[in-house]
């Protein structure tokens, strides 16, 4: 289940399903460092992103800024210390991998390592949220409860209020625009396979629609209970990381679009000419370069 949540995440196509508090974690993951234009700058400030977005969810007191603050530093060097190594081995692969065209095993081999590096991000990230959440008073528990209502609004306004056809087709845009930054323009049978392979993903947003509102219900009812952090904690990786508790339909659902989207990569990559693939590697290069000057 976790395979989708990492591809979806990093092309951004569901990407408001996670505005919520409990996506703070994925600004340090993979997929989000991966979007953005200038890697260095981004992850360099990741802490301080997180701890402005936690604040505007949470209204934290003084108490818990001094609290949190160092903890995030910690989680950042920590992160660069033990993490970030591997995501520049990932990137490595996917650049000897990418010389000669991906083939279904590599292209497996690559999404795996990618889902098993953001399981480990996410697990340290939420043992670093847990204890905030765990130190709410009744005034923040609530205050967060209005901010998650209108993100809530905001999603179904966005998603869920448009036809389905609608749906599929800013869907496909949304991928066009994503595949462009990378290989630049693309074919019409490129463009062609994109709208083909995209409306064959299942609609899975009012799925994804109840099962958040139901997992923020849960959450909250927690925090009102004033559960205690390991208890969040377990929540919170079974929500992000395991989600072992979604619906049979949505389960099935995310099997088939994991399979579209794998089949899309490898198809996708079979299709670049000469020069879509420099440009491709090009910026994964660059990328990587920015990683290990981190590390350095």
């Amino acid at each position: 289940m976790l395979r989708l949540s990492i591809i979806m995440s990093t092309v951004q196509v569901y990407r408001s399903i996670f505005r919520s508090i409990f996506a703070l974690l994925i600004i340090l993951s993979v997929g989000a460092l991966m979007a953005c234009s200038t890697i260095k700058v981004a992850y360099s400030k990741a802490d301080r992103i997180l701890f402005r977005y936690m604040d505007e969810y949470l209204d934290l007191t003084t108490t818990q800024k001094e609290f949190l603050k160092p903890e995030l530093q910690f989680r950042l060097d920590e992160h660069r210390r033990e993490e970030l190594p591997r995501f520049i081995e990932l990137l490595d692969k996917v650049d000897e991998y990418g010389q000669d065209g991906l083939s279904e095993t590599e292209t497996g081999k690559i999404l795996d390592l990618i889902v098993e590096l953001y399981a480990a991000t996410t697990r340290k990230t939420v043992a670093v949220v847990a204890p905030v959440l765990a130190q709410l008073n009744s005034e923040q528990i609530e205050y967060l409860s209005r901010k998650l209502d209108t993100a809530n609004r905001r999603y179904h306004a966005k998603y869920l209020v448009f036809s389905e056809d609608y749906r599929k087709s800013r869907r496909a845009k949304q991928i066009f625009r994503r595949l462009k930054r990378w290989t630049g323009t693309l074919t019409i049978a490129q463009e062609r396979l994109v709208t083909r392979l995209s409306d064959a993903i299942p609609n899975t947003y009012e799925d994804w629609y109840d099962y958040r509102i139901r997992q923020q219900q849960e959450i909250l009812s927690m925090l009102r209970e004033s559960a205690p952090s390991d208890r969040l904690e377990r929540f919170l990786n079974r929500w992000w990381v395991e989600q072992d508790d979604i619906s049979p339909q949505l389960g099935n659902k995310i099997e088939k679009t994991w399979d579209i989207i794998s089949d899309m990569i490898v198809m996708i990559d079979r299709s670049l000419t000469p020069r879509q693939r420099d440009r491709v590697l090009r910026r994964v290069n660059d990328i990587n370069r920015q990683f290990r000057s981190l590390v350095n």
